[in-house]
């Protein structure tokens, strides 16, 4: 209930006078025992002009909102604003890039735009290795630390982001990341689980446009497979999947393109995880912004995360879905973001439909309910790869034309 509450005002601010949100914060932050702090965009409010050239820089650069107009709440700056009438901020940002980077620095003769064009105007900044971690040591688990090609690789990054320094200090950053890394493995198995939740996610969403006609049909089926296999509801994802069924671009394009299907089962499943994987890194951008100190030995009050990457079918789908506030809360040492985003459900569906789903025994129901990610993904390929075998070519492996028309209706 106090997500919702908070949730439902910062949706609707627009309607609120500046006067009137104040005044409810102010009583709402007396009495606030999750340390809740916001992130909010607001049409209204002045650009951070420091940060401006990294929004100029569109074509590789996105970020969680529509731009840089942005308020920064928590209850140090309200008791400072009712104090002084000000509040002096710190601000920190990162810039972290997709997997593809990598490539893009061993192999410099490269014709991405992206790297040519905007690459050596931002790699001064304050870059994050987080994704490039993230996806190779899910991929390779403890093998990770021994992986010759990953530790080159990663030593390369370092050599190319600090190219003013010398051997010496460039390994001992890379082993100070290693161990860094090490002593915190437990805290991977998060994004483990969220890895699994996305390829069920991917692979629902293919299995439900190619079984059901009705679009109403579609939706069910998601929502069902929130419940049933998921455990959890994904609301960007559940809007990624409306925009999809409508067929608006760019979310349709970056799903049906991503998953071409004149390939064989096993590629087919390997082009759902590396999908996957894109949607990680979006969630990712969400699940470390942060109004605390976010790098060792820096006191910053407010975070703000950027994407650069190549590819343009990625920084669309991350533009399609913004941000209108990030709601942080810390309790208990368990941290908790809840966005909130411009599309409402009600807004994309039947209210009574939303009900349905989110009716008080609706959501315990789905958060007792005992899910095995690992075992629901397995069976979702099985029930996935036996609807499409109805167009399958068995002699070539290959999937016939009928099947590729599906992507081009």
């Amino acid at each position: 209930m106090y997500y919702q509450t908070i949730s439902e005002l910062v949706y609707n601010i627009t309607i609120l006078s500046n006067k009137k949100l104040l005044n409810y914060l102010k009583s709402y932050y007396q009495d606030d025992k999750f340390n809740t702090q916001i992130i909010l965009w607001d049409e209204k409010f002045s650009e951070i002009e420091n940060l401006k050239f990294l929004y100029s820089l569109k074509k590789c650069v996105k970020g969680l909102f529509p731009d840089l107009r942005l308020k920064f709440i928590d209850n140090n700056i309200l008791n400072d604003m009712s104090t002084y009438g000000y509040s002096k901020i710190k601000l920190d940002y990162t810039i972290s890039f997709d997997v593809n980077i990598v490539s893009y620095i061993l192999y410099q003769n490269t014709n991405n735009k992206c790297f040519k064009e905007a690459f050596i105007q931002v790699k001064e900044n304050n870059w994050d290795f987080n994704p490039y971690i993230f996806e190779n040591y899910l991929k390779f688990g403890d093998s990770f630390f021994t992986n010759e090609y990953i530790y080159k690789n990663i030593f390369e990054l370092i050599k190319f982001i600090h190219p003013d320094k010398g051997k010496g200090f460039w390994l001992i950053e890379l082993d100070r990341l290693y161990r860094n890394i090490k002593s915190h493995e437990s805290s991977f198995q998060e994004f483990k689980d969220n890895l699994l939740r996305l390829q069920i996610f991917i692979m629902g969403l293919i299995y439900a446009n190619f079984h059901f006609s009705k679009k109403e049909e579609k939706i069910e089926y998601m929502m069902e497979l929130f419940d049933s296999k998921i455990g959890q509801f994904m609301l960007r994802e559940f809007i990624y999947a409306i925009k999809f069924f409508n067929k608006e671009k760019p979310v349709f394009n970056f799903f049906s393109q991503k998953t071409q299907t004149n390939i064989s089962e096993s590629k087919l499943i390997k082009n759902i995880e590396n999908l996957a994987y894109d949607l990680l890194l979006i969630r990712n951008l969400e699940y470390f912004s942060s109004l605390k100190k976010v790098r060792q030995n820096i006191q910053v009050d407010a975070y703000i995360p950027f994407l650069f990457s190549g590819d343009k079918e990625l920084l669309k789908l991350l533009d399609s879905v913004k941000i209108k506030a990030l709601i942080i809360t810390e309790y208990e040492n368990i941290k908790k973001i809840t966005p909130v985003y411009f599309e409402d459900l009600e807004s994309l569906l039947d209210k009574n439909f939303i009900n349905k789903y989110f009716q008080k025994d609706a959501v315990i129901n789905r958060t007792k309910r005992n899910i095995d990610l690992e075992k629901n993904l397995e069976e979702m390929k099985k029930v996935l790869l036996n609807e499409i075998s109805i167009t399958k070519n068995e002699d070539t492996n290959v999937y016939p034309t009928i099947w590729n028309n599906f992507w081009n209706y």
